[in-house]
């Protein structure tokens, strides 16, 4: 998560998420997987939803606090109230192989109290063995995972193999989690004026029947918004 991205379209959909699946009165704790600093891309940027009224019926508390933002900041996004007042957020930024296990277990330490967490990492989860400041790892979800804690998750598919692929090796990563996945699409404006799809997977792991009831839920309403589409697999 970077502060230069706060506030696009990503965040709507997570935070839409993260309020559907949340349970009436849990406790939800929030791993940013924070990286300071702009990371050079151009790409991002994308708040031109906050321009259709469409958009709005999604979650219209979310969306109209982000609405209210001023600048692109993770920091303002906590205190924007998008999420529940009683959230914790742990904002270290993310180490590399270096350190990597204590910032580990600072963030687990953090958020133990919590019974629901919404991971962030910007590349989702990393392939066993790999270690990147852009990903979590499996060990590190696994942990946030004991005593059937609900977890959610974003992911950005890559390009590089099937999507279907994808989901059978990240499904198969967490089976004993039971994961739940709903698939998402949407279009974002190019300077040219043509349109580009944004692809981002949201999984609930150690979910159960209300989660996936929830999920469907919301990708029903998500699917029925111009130009976008969400299923539920898992």
């Amino acid at each position: 998560m970077r502060d230069q991205y706060a506030g696009d379209i990503s965040d709507y959909l997570k935070f839409a998420f993260i309020n559907a699946m949340l349970p009436a009165a849990s406790t939800l704790g929030v791993a940013w997987y924070y990286l300071p600093g702009h990371d050079g891309r151009a790409d991002g940027r994308h708040d031109e939803y906050l321009s259709d009224p469409n958009w709005r019926l999604l979650s219209p508390g979310v969306f109209d606090r982000l609405a209210q933002r001023s600048e692109r900041a993770v920091s303002e996004l906590e205190a924007l109230g998008v999420l529940p007042s009683s959230t914790r957020f742990f904002r270290d930024p993310v180490a590399g192989k270096v350190g990597r296990d204590a910032w580990a277990r600072r963030m687990e330490a953090e958020l133990a109290e919590c019974s629901a967490v919404f991971a962030d990492p910007d590349n989702g989860v990393s392939r066993p063995g790999v270690v990147s400041r852009k990903s979590a790892t499996v060990q590190e979800i696994s942990s946030l995972c004991g005593a059937d804690r609900l977890v959610l998750l974003i992911r950005f598919p890559h390009r590089l193999s099937s999507h279907a692929d994808q989901l059978s090796s990240y499904h198969d990563a967490f089976a004993e989690f039971l994961p739940i996945t709903v698939r998402t699409c949407v279009r974002v404006p190019n300077a040219n004026g043509t349109t580009s799809p944004r692809i981002r997977w949201f999984t609930a792991l150690n979910g159960g029947p209300d989660a996936r009831s929830s999920m469907e839920s919301f990708a029903q309403r998500l699917a029925a918004l111009p130009g976008a589409s969400a299923t539920v697999e898992g």
